[in-house]
């Protein structure tokens, strides 16, 4: 069961994904692959640095300094007991003060201000650009249907002027999209300091540690046991940055009062739980939700089309799984 793979874009939405989640390996892989739209004039697109890059790089610097924090509690520990052997009494102590120091507040609670604060920025830039593309991709769905400008909702047809001429930054959040990105900066801050906690401390059982271990030998295993790769930076920054552009998207159409369902549009090469999502919710079943409601709710199991089975961690509202590329499309209704 991989769940993990980044696929490819929908076709439909890829170039405007591109901008918003593109990390330096997605812009790699469209410039080899020659797709269509790679190098288009689109602002959005020509961003040097996207959303998702940016909570990429914040979020590889905050696990180096979670890192670093952990550490200094083994330093200031071998130095008190530079000449003894990780007996009971030292290893007790020094990993006392290691959950202590992530029980309370003690240490991380400048990190983690830092840290969600600039989620809040890396949010605000994905959820401005899912207001302006969400009204452009109404307007592209408009052409395709050939309704004439003059049977377009004056609410829908203003929205389409505004996303049209304004810049990026120009686009105003509303207060349920500033709300939603405050509650996911904190969870996502809260879960990256508790998943870093249970990889270094999970493994290091003091009444099973060898005779020979030292302080020294701890401070080797936590270097080596905390993982600042990319690899997990990039999982957070894909996922998060997905999660906040649909939130936006589906804020703006509501508010375009011209789409009351959405479709899930499934990625290229999805997996098989994408695959029972589109089954179940694609353009082609007839079958859609309120757009404001998600596909499948928190805890519930979700049976892929391989006869896999993944219990749900949290509504998905667009996304599926970490590293999902799947997207929504709009059902107009006017």
């Amino acid at each position: 069961m991989c769940i993990h793979k980044a696929y490819d874009w929908p076709e439909q939405t890829a170039g405007y994904r591109l901008g918003v989640e593109g990390l330096e390996e997605d812009f790699a892989h469209v410039a080899k692959q020659g797709k269509e739209g790679a190098d288009a004039d689109n602002d959005i697109r020509d961003l040097p640095v996207t959303p998702a890059r940016l909570i990429e790089r914040i979020t590889t610097d905050a696990l180096i300094s979670i890192r670093n924090a952990m550490l200094r509690v083994v330093d200031e520990a071998e130095g008190r007991h530079r000449s003894k052997r990780l007996v009971d009494d030292v290893v007790l102590t020094t990993f006392r003060e290691l959950a202590r120091q992530f029980s309370t507040p003690a240490i991380s609670v400048d990190l983690r201000r830092e840290y969600e604060g600039a989620l809040k920025t890396a949010y605000g830039s994905t959820a401005q650009a899912g207001v302006r593309i969400a009204t452009l991709r109404l307007e592209e769905m408009l052409e395709k249907l050939g309704v004439p400008s003059g049977q377009v909702p004056q609410q829908l047809a203003d929205a389409i002027s505004q996303a049209k001429a304004g810049r990026l930054g120009s686009v105003r959040l509303s207060n349920a999209v500033v709300d939603s990105i405050d509650e996911m900066s904190s969870v996502v801050s809260n879960a990256v300091f508790t998943d870093t906690q249970n990889r270094l401390l999970s493994g290091l059982d003091p009444a099973g540690l060898p005779a020979e271990f030292n302080l020294g030998d701890l401070r080797r295993y936590l270097v080596e046991n905390h993982d600042v790769s990319r690899t997990r930076a990039a999982t957070i920054a894909r996922t998060e940055s997905a999660r906040a552009y649909h939130v936006a998207q589906i804020d703006a159409w509501k508010q375009t009062n011209a789409v009351k369902q959405k479709h899930f549009l499934m990625a290229f090469d999805a997996c098989q739980f994408c695959q029972r999502a589109s089954f179940e919710f694609g353009e082609g079943t007839g079958r859609s939700v309120a757009i404001d409601a998600p596909f499948y709710g928190a805890g519930e199991i979700l049976n892929g089309t391989m006869g896999g089975s993944m219990v749900m961690s949290m509504p998905a509202f667009g996304t599926i799984h970490p590293n999902c590329r799947c997207d929504i499309d709009p059902v107009l209704d006017f």
